[in-house]
């Protein structure tokens, strides 16, 4: 006998014989279906900072509903909750980078359903090296300068822009500052 209850009936009956030809036996039994909890509409994926709060409510659908429900983090990462409203929260520290894979579990009371989790935390990109807030140089001397910066995420890529400076300035992706003091003057660049 097997049977995958596609109903939204909350028991069945089922009655069934067995006979020889000769005589028969009958077994008269009940099913009580109880309803699956549905974490389908969550969104799964998110992107995060180090530092900076995250706050995921766990959605579910279930008909009929249950009287109470508890969730527990399984494989979470450090200092990472759940309260007893289904709310994940978590601010990562510092050192708390990259991807991180978690699941939730949903208990009714009687049976539990799993929603697994991906959050990839960023930490921000750090300029390490730079020049003095004001720069002396002579005219139509070369200004060369190597920025330096660094990222804790293991997957970085760097690239650097300049947002506004002298004309002739050039930032190169790699870091490099360069520019020909064409003119005598106090410039900015950022």
């Amino acid at each position: 006998f097997h049977w995958t209850p596609n109903t939204k009936q909350d028991s069945i009956q089922f009655i069934l014989t067995i006979s020889d030809g000769y005589s028969s036996d009958t077994l008269d039994f009940f099913v009580e279906i109880h309803p699956e909890i549905d974490l389908s509409m969550n969104k799964t994926d998110f992107i995060g900072s180090v530092n900076k709060k995250l706050s995921i409510p766990i959605k579910f659908d279930q008909y009929p509903l249950s009287s109470k429900y508890t969730y527990e983090l399984v494989n979470s990462p450090e200092n990472m909750k759940i309260n007893e409203n289904g709310i994940i929260n978590w601010i990562p520290l510092p050192t708390q980078v990259d991807d991180y894979f978690f699941n939730v579990e949903v208990f009714d009371g009687f049976a539990t359903f799993d929603i697994f989790f991906k959050i990839y935390i960023n930490a921000l990109p750090v300029i390490s090296s730079r020049p003095s807030k004001i720069h002396f140089i002579n005219l139509r001397d070369p200004l060369s300068f190597t920025f330096e910066s660094f990222d804790m995420n293991s997957d970085a890529n760097l690239n650097w822009k300049l947002i506004s400076g002298s004309e002739g300035m050039k930032l190169h992706t790699n870091g490099i500052l360069q520019w020909n003091a064409n003119s005598i003057d106090h410039n900015f660049y950022t």
